[in-house]
């Protein structure tokens, strides 16, 4: 019996130990649980972000050749082509809807480089959650008379800013 008196707490501490320690390692497992699902969330907005903005590029160059389409054949001096043209994109392009996610935002910059060719610079900005994501596209149409479409209008370059 005299050993038994010493061994009266020792269920107590060893029952407290193990909570303590069990307990421990279930926050660290949220932790790290949470941090995880954080870094996927952010990733899946980066994404979403980049292919935003380079859709909004590739789009715009697409309302271009549409608008160059429907307007090239119309005109035989590069001046009226341009000033048709020109008024035609301020109207038809515009920011793509995202859905509430996110917004985007478009501008087109009009260089005219000489009387036949004009530069046009798309800067397209994506804005998801706390994620932006940049691109800017150049292209060159130049006004030659009886020459194939896709012989006057040069995407010079699509890139990420």
């Amino acid at each position: 019996m005299g050993r038994l008196r010493y061994n009266h707490g020792f269920a107590l501490v060893f029952v407290i130990v193990t909570i303590t320690v069990l307990l421990t390692i279930g926050t660290m497992f949220a932790i790290l649980s949470t941090q995880n699902s954080n870094i996927n969330n952010s990733k899946v907005d980066y994404i979403s972000c980049h292919y935003a903005a380079r859709s909004q590029v590739l789009h715009s160059i697409d309302v271009m050749r549409a608008n160059l389409e429907l307007i090239y054949m119309k005109h035989n001096n590069a001046a009226s082509f341009f000033n048709e043209y020109n008024t035609a994109l301020s109207h038809a392009i515009e920011p793509l809807d995202l859905n509430n996610s996110g917004n985007c935002s478009i501008d087109l910059e009009i260089n005219k480089e000489s009387e036949h060719l004009t530069r046009y610079v798309i800067k397209s900005t994506s804005t998801i959650d706390k994620v932006t994501r940049r691109y800017k596209a150049v292209v060159e149409v130049q006004w030659q008379e009886g020459v194939p479409l896709e012989n006057i209008i040069y995407i010079t370059g699509i890139e990420e800013i």
